[in-house]
């Protein structure tokens, strides 16, 4: 995964009578909650009232409908998703095997309906309650793609308790890192991660996090022939404890904790819309990681968005392909399927192309999502495979990088995704805010990132002045409305550089992406404004650069970067990667550097 995407960037090229207005949601985002700043007023930024507003302008506000939810997600599980899908697939996960009470269908794997997702989440929620875990704490959870992870989505959120997802890629010491910086309670890990044990660095970790309580070992081993089984895991665990260590248990024994428990209702804590229910991390590009702070508000609304973009219902069966520590596999994957009642379909721990295409083959799946190197990657490995049936794809969903005219055809054509959609957003702004539509263009799909989400405002300012642009001009994005983040966990130094209060009080999320906004709308994403190159005092953009190489014959892949130079201050280098059977290409013909020359 590129830095960019580990950024959380994300391209992708029931009426409620609840908020009554989106000015009162505006309201609920900015309660001061303590821990966060108040956002400082930066009077060089225009925020204009909207019948000031310039259709030159480049400033977007999104429609007002359909009203915002302003419940939490456990009530909206529910009141509206349970009672409406209670007998529908709700989850199926290919790599494990089945519940103890599953009748053994089709194939031999997990299979939950909503309503045994349902007693999954109870049970987790008084086992977690039963643990001591209470509203506020943190709960990590450090696993590869897993039902776990939809499940402690839900049950964390029902006892108020606040979930970390975490990278299970990173560094033991940027495990502890992070761990230390929201004071985890209780951590969920899997033994191992892609092959590799991790029970020697979860032993030695959990000496360092003074406030872990519990460890909780989800098992992704046993049922496996030759695997470790549960009782050699915890063994070789309690082989390295100490007197200090925390209590190291497996996922049943939390499951169990919930039979303590004598009624449900004292449990369960009461809730609000914009408090934190999430913490998900960005990459440390600049340091350490940050934990961006999302609420039931942000959540919810914006797996509806997402949802409305794709026309998701009860019909659909969404194969889940990105990593669920990411916002992609989390709430565009996970929240957005189940809201409508769709089901969820996990067809691996980790990315494998095979069992991506196998799985949509098996289970008819409707929808697909994941970067647009994944799409890639799939799109090759169906060029080695014969005899499988992907007929069943309707729409998908690409984020990640900017998807080119050509890979667009191949999904269209070789996946048969007719509808496909193209998605930009960050992790800040929860996953999502601009989406094309299935009857949108191919060339908005190919060049922009389609259009504003409701209860939305954006804006594209002058890198110097701050001042809003006209259509069509160069700037920084800046993004506002009900998705904002509450702010960087324990960090109010660095929200207070990401977000500022104009004139008028509107907190804007600054993206650091230069955009543009077309006279239709849409919006087209340039490059990262830490990345434009100032040759000789003109901007240069790398993406521009890349998309004019990446174009021609041979060329897979292409990255473009600044370096200091002591004439023109910078200047750029170019980085490609050519797959070609040319022998003479290979043989160092100088054919396609004079064509990439010209």
């Amino acid at each position: 995964m590129t830095a960019a995407a580990m950024r959380c960037r994300l391209w992708n090229h029931s009426r409620q009578p609840l908020l009554g207005s989106p000015s009162r949601a505006i309201l609920l985002h900015h309660r001061i909650v303590p821990g966060f700043v108040r956002h400082p007023v930066v009077r060089g930024f225009s925020s204009l009232e909207d019948g000031s507003l310039k259709s030159s302008e480049s400033y977007l506000i999104g429609p007002n409908e359909p009203p915002l939810f302003e419940h939490p997600l456990p009530f909206h599980w529910g009141k509206h998703i349970l009672p409406n899908y209670h007998d529908q697939p709700a989850l199926i996960s290919k790599t494990e095997p089945p519940s103890p009470t599953h009748q053994k269908g089709k194939s031999d794997c997990l299979r939950l309906s909503y309503s045994e997702l349902d007693q999954c989440i109870t049970s987790m929620a008084l086992g977690l309650h039963q643990l001591g875990v209470r509203k506020g704490d943190r709960v990590g959870i450090n696993t590869p793609n897993h039902s776990i992870y939809p499940i402690l989505q839900w049950a964390t959120a029902k006892i108020g308790a606040i979930l970390a997802t975490i990278n299970p890629t990173y560094a033991p010491s940027e495990l502890v890192n992070v761990l230390r910086k929201i004071d985890c309670k209780v951590l969920f890990s899997t033994p191992s991660y892609r092959s590799k044990d991790t029970v020697p660095v979860l032993s030695s970790l959990i000496h360092e996090i003074p406030s872990l309580a519990n460890l909780v070992l989800v098992d992704n081993e046993s049922h496996r022939p030759g695997q470790r089984s549960k009782s050699e895991i915890l063994h070789k665990f309690h082989a390295a404890r100490s007197a200090s260590c925390s209590a190291v248990m497996h996922l049943e024994e939390v499951i169990n904790q919930s039979s303590y428990a004598v009624s449900q209702e004292p449990f369960i804590p009461e809730l609000e819309a914009d408090e934190v229910v999430n913490l998900q991390f960005t990459s440390g590009t600049t340091g350490l990681p940050k934990a961006v702070s999302l609420t039931h508000l942000n959540l919810l609304n914006n797996a509806h968005h997402v949802a409305g973009r794709l026309n998701l219902s009860s019909k659909d069966s969404l194969c889940n392909v990105p990593p669920f520590f990411h916002c992609l596999g989390s709430v565009i994957g996970n929240l957005a399927s189940f809201v409508k009642g769709a089901a969820v379909v996990i067809p691996s721990e980790t990315f494998d192309p095979p069992a991506v295409l196998w799985t949509i083959s098996e289970e008819r799946c409707t929808v697909l999502n994941g970067v647009a190197t994944m799409f890639l990657a799939e799109l090759n490995e169906l060029d080695r495979m014969q005899d499988i049936d992907l007929s069943s794809l309707r729409t998908g969903v690409v984020g990640g990088s900017p998807v080119s005219e050509e890979l667009v055809s191949r999904i269209e054509r070789r996946l048969g995704i007719k509808e496909l959609t193209i998605l930009y957003g960050m992790t800040e702004t929860s996953a999502a805010n601009f989406q094309t539509q299935a009857n949108d263009e191919r060339s908005k799909k190919t060049t922009t990132v389609g259009r504003i989400y409701p209860h939305m405002r954006a804006k594209v300012v002058d890198l110097v002045t701050r001042e809003v642009v006209e259509r069509g001009e160069r700037g920084e994005l800046l993004l506002s409305g009900y998705s904002l983040q509450k702010g960087y966990w324990g960090d109010p130094l660095e929200t207070a550089k990401a977000m500022i209060s104009d004139r008028e009080g509107r907190v804007w999320m600054q993206s650091g992406d230069i955009a543009c906004i077309d006279n239709e709308g849409y919006l087209k994403i340039v490059g990262r404004a830490k990345e434009v190159i100032i040759r000789g005092g003109e901007n240069l953009f790398p993406v521009v650069i890349e998309n004019c190489v990446v174009k021609l014959d041979g060329v897979v892949s292409v990255a473009v970067v600044g370096v200091k130079d002591e004439f023109y201050g910078e200047v750029s280098i170019l980085c490609f990667m050519i797959m070609s059977n040319d022998d003479d290409w290979q043989r160092g013909s100088t054919g396609p550097e004079k064509s990439i020359k010209d």
